[in-house]
């Protein structure tokens, strides 16, 4: 088969990863798109493809360990957990003051 090239290569790339890092969404399917290559290809080891993907071989390797914990077989782990952050210094009354100001 011919080999066939894509244009502006580079900048399609890092649309994609872009794309792949945008939201928590994004982010699960790639997780999955990489334990599938791990799942189709029996050859396919945690470096191969963390290369492949564009992640360290620690990630994925990451991966499969918490679809492993347990009984294993929920891909539901791969998604990411809630992050509350940090605590707001303001108090209730005060965003409330806020948010009426600039309602205004």
């Amino acid at each position: 088969m011919k080999r066939t090239t894509i244009k502006q290569p580079e900048r399609l790339l890092r649309q994609i990863e872009e794309y792949f890092g945008s939201s928590d969404e994004s982010k699960f399917a790639a997780k999955l798109q990489g334990v599938l290559l791990l799942l189709r290809d029996k050859d396919n080891n945690c470096s191969a493809v963390a290369r492949l993907i564009g992640k360290a071989p620690q990630t994925v390797a990451g991966w499969v360990r918490q679809l492993n914990r347990g009984k294993g077989g929920n891909i539901a782990v791969l998604r990411d957990k809630i992050k509350p952050g940090r605590n707001t210094r303001l108090s209730k009354d005060q965003m409330k003051d806020i948010k009426d100001v600039l309602r205004q």
